[in-house]
Order: structure tokens, then sequence, then C-alpha cells
């Protein structure tokens, strides 16, 4: 193979290389509802719709009812966690005052959890709302799926896959 062949190889493995890189990078970075062919692929909640549908089996009526009910949901959600946000804010603020009293610590805290507290009350409503949207036949099935978001929401399946990856080394630490 001759200088200029080789060098002609080299030119199109770098050009086959630089393409291939583009793609990537544009499949990475380009706006995933474009990319995806369903309609509202970037709605929040529109796969959970889609599993509700699939999964219970709501009729096309009682997705548009779960919609509104989620919205309005999520319109008050937004603005209890912008508060909580602010109350724990607030809290770490204290840090920077060695001097601070632990009544005002506890006090913070205190309005933490009041505020945690409005908002997993407002989670058991939707919810509880959101069932009422069911049929009698379709509520089992709903109850099931909900659980499971649930324990999504609260994280408690990382908390379990932690323990068993902490724990392997462990394990065979005393084996060996």
């Amino acid at each position: 193979m001759n200088s200029s062949s080789r060098s002609r190889s080299l030119i199109v493995i770098i050009i086959i290389l630089l393409i291939t890189n583009i793609a990537i990078l544009a499949f990475f970075l380009w706006p995933k509802s474009s990319l995806s062919g369903t309609p509202g692929g970037s709605k929040p909640g529109y796969g959970m719709a889609e599993t509700l549908k699939r999964e219970v089996g709501l009729d096309s009526q009682q997705v548009i009812k779960l919609a509104r009910l989620r919205e309005d949901h999520w319109k008050k959600m937004k603005l209890l966690f912008e508060d909580l946000q602010k109350s724990k804010n607030d809290f770490y603020v204290l840090l920077k005052s060695p001097e601070t009293p632990d009544s005002v610590i506890t006090n913070a805290a205190a309005r933490i959890g009041q505020k945690q507290q409005v908002i997993d009350l407002q989670v058991f409503q939707h919810f509880k709302n959101s069932r009422l949207v069911c049929t009698p036949e379709q509520r089992p099935k709903y109850d099931s799926l909900v659980q499971i978001i649930i324990k999504r929401m609260s994280g408690s399946s990382r908390g379990s896959n932690n323990r068993r990856r902490d724990e392997k080394p462990d394990d065979q630490r005393h084996k060996q």
C-alpha cells in the first residue's frame, strides 16, 4: 500500500468517525419530544396516562379527567415545593451563625416538617381523587399501580439496592 492510498484510507476513516460522533451527539443532545414519535412525548405525565390506559384499562374520557386532575394537582404542588425549598434554604442558612439557639433551629426544622406534611396530604388527596375516576372493577389495578408509584416516589427501592450493594463487600470480606 503506497503513501497516497494509506492517507486516503485514513481520511475516510476519520470522516466516518466524525460523522459517527456527530450522530451520537445529536442523539443525546436533541430534544426528546422531536425524537419520540408519540404525541405529546415531552409532556409530563403522558407516559403515566398511557400506563394507566394500558394497565388499568382506562378509556379516553377517563384519561382526559385524570389529565385535568393532574394539571390542577401540579399547579398546587409547584407552589408547595417552592415554599418547602425556601424553608429548607432558610434552615441551612442558619449554619452560617454558630450562635443560633437550638430552639430557632428546631422551629425551622419543624416548619420544614409541616410543609412536607402538607405536600404528602396533597399527594394523598390527588391519588384519592384520581381513584374516583376509575370504575369499581378498575380500582384494584389502579391501587396496585399507585403503590408502585408511591414506592418509586419515596425512593424506597433505591435504599434497598444501596444496602444490598453495601452489604456485598462485607459478606465477601467475611468469606475470605
